[in-house]
């Protein structure tokens, strides 16, 4: 589970745990895709307050990792 997907889970859940985080050396696409990632501080996923999941995407990650399908 990406962290984009974790608040989505997490509000519409009762309860329950999960543990979700970005590796840069494992991952570089997940820790650099976003310009405005949400932030984890003391144990809580605060969000941003845009629309929709509140995430920009970067455009240099995209131009890095990205591939155009036509």
């Amino acid at each position: 589970m990406s962290i984009a997907e974790f608040p989505q889970y997490r509000a519409s859940s009762a309860g329950g745990y999960v543990e979700a985080f970005t590796n840069p050396e494992r991952d570089p696409l997940q820790a650099e895709l976003f310009e405005n990632p949400p932030q984890l501080k003391d144990g809580w996923l605060t969000m941003n307050d845009t629309p929709g999941l509140g995430l920009t995407l970067s455009e240099d990650a995209v131009s890095k990792y990205g591939e155009r399908v036509v």
